[in-house]
């Protein structure tokens, strides 16, 4: 008698497969995503999430098949719930999950006092809790890539904001992918390389391996004249009366003076200095440290 082997009709296997782990409430829970798409939707790159999901299914072993029960995701995710209403009708909204995490018809029970419950932004929530905190799962090669594509989009990060201090040249990407190397600079595959790279920045001014410093920024700071007030002009006008006014000519000169004193810690370089008789405006060109432009900006 021969024997036939049973393969289901029905079974879809998954393949470029990333899996997003995260462990709650003593329970696993796992999500089926396409490679290189989570790190990009962490990195906000990506912003369409049916792009970064092989599907809405949250499941306790991927590889297995083994889809989460509604039961085990109401208990573990009770937090969102408070989020989302809280109370009664947040305990119900988790009922509203169908097992797996699939968004299900809504029935007899996923009703409260006040109508029927919203299933589909639960299953979001959770989906996204699991995108935004888990731990990925990756192979050995999609690691090293991913970790290669990172190290690349820093050093280049670094050569579009920095310039040689002599020179004022920008430095070649492929020499500041040396320089890291040989700082033992380490490349975290999660984090935003935006945020990585001023880390590399102190981190090769500190090691000294290149003559490194940041790229200056280019500004037009303009500054009303009636709202500079130097010392000598405070005293003196506390002496005269309140309907007296200093000439411009007078206090042009000094004005200048003061504002180009105020701001000496924040500039690097000043280029040009102009003063508009009509608007009573002083304009000043100059060349600004990116670190020092928040406070400037503040001032």
């Amino acid at each position: 008698m021969s024997r036939q082997v049973f393969t289901p009709s029905n079974q879809q296997r998954l393949t470029n497969v990333s899996v997003v782990r995260l462990k709650k409430g003593g329970l696993r829970f796992e999500l089926a995503c396409y490679k290189n798409k989570v790190v990009e939707w962490r990195q906000q790159i990506e912003t369409d999430i049916d792009e970064v999901l092989q599907t809405h299914t949250i499941y306790t072993n991927v590889s297995k098949g083994q889809t989460a029960a509604t039961e085990d995701l109401r208990k573990a995710f009770v937090g969102l719930l408070s989020g989302g209403g809280g109370g009664g009708g947040g305990e119900a909204k988790a009922g509203a999950v169908t097992s797996g995490g699939k968004k299900g018809k809504k029935n007899k029970n996923d009703r409260e006092a006040g109508g029927e419950l919203d299933e589909a932004a639960f299953g979001e929530a959770i989906v996204r809790e699991i995108l935004q905190k888990g731990e990925l799962q990756v192979a050995d090669k999609e690691r090293a890539a991913l970790s290669s594509a990172t190290a690349r989009e820093i050093a280049t990060l670094v050569s579009l904001k920095c310039v040689d201090a002599v020179s004022q040249r920008p430095f070649p990407v492929s020499l500041v992918e040396k320089a890291l190397h040989e700082a033992h600079f380490q490349v975290h595959a999660a984090r935003p390389a935006k945020q990585q790279a001023l880390d590399a920045i102190r981190l090769l001014q500190q090691q000294r391996l290149l003559n490194i410093q940041r790229a200056h920024m280019r500004l037009r700071v303009q500054v009303p004249l009636s709202s500079l007030s130097t010392p000598q002009q405070q005293t003196e006008h506390s002496t005269l009366p309140h309907s007296h006014t200093l000439p411009l000519h007078n206090t042009l000169a000094s004005k200048q003076t003061f504002l180009l004193d105020s701001l000496a810690s924040f500039l690097a370089s000043t280029v040009q200095v102009d003063v508009d008789p009509i608007d009573n405006v002083l304009e000043l060109l100059c060349s600004v440290d990116p670190g020092n432009y928040p406070a400037l900006v503040d001032l």
